[in-house]
């Protein structure tokens, strides 16, 4: 059993990652979509989606250690919630940020990811999506500080 502090660190890894290549992504989509006068709003869609699957399987799989709980399909129905709110609240703060606040897109997609993360997918992956697995992971004296 990890310590708790090694729990945050591989989550902040984690989501570091994907917010890199969720930018990334972002990046090149708001490169081709405006050659191809297509609204920045569609790549806010689609970087959600493929931001969503990365963030799934590292939370499953790594920063939670959940890999062996047996509850991929419960993890994964509550992660298609959260999921949803996360895409209406980014696509939302991201599109206002754009289209109201006239800040450029991917500076509009980057301030919404914070927002939402710190205020949406942080707390209910961490206590709904994995929390069976949280609960049973620090039950109980830990003597490894």
């Amino acid at each position: 059993m990890a310590p708790r502090w090694a729990e945050h660190l591989r989550l902040l890894i984690r989501s570091s990652i994907a917010s890199l290549i969720s930018l990334a992504i972002e990046l090149l989509l708001i490169q081709v979509f405006d050659v191809l006068h297509i609204e920045p709003v569609t790549s806010f869609v689609i970087v959600q989606i493929l931001g969503t699957i990365m963030t799934f399987a590292g939370n499953k799989y790594w920063a939670f250690e959940a890999s062996r709980t047996g509850r991929t399909m419960t993890e994964g129905s509550r992660a298609i919630i959260v999921f949803g709110g996360s895409f209406v609240f980014n696509t939302a703060l991201s599109s206002f940020g754009s289209y109201v606040l006239h800040a450029p897109p991917v500076l509009a997609f980057l301030g919404s990811q914070a927002v939402v993360w710190l205020g949406w997918n942080y707390p209910m992956n961490r206590w709904w999506v994995f929390r069976h697995h949280h609960h049973e992971h620090h039950a109980g004296p830990s003597f490894q500080g």
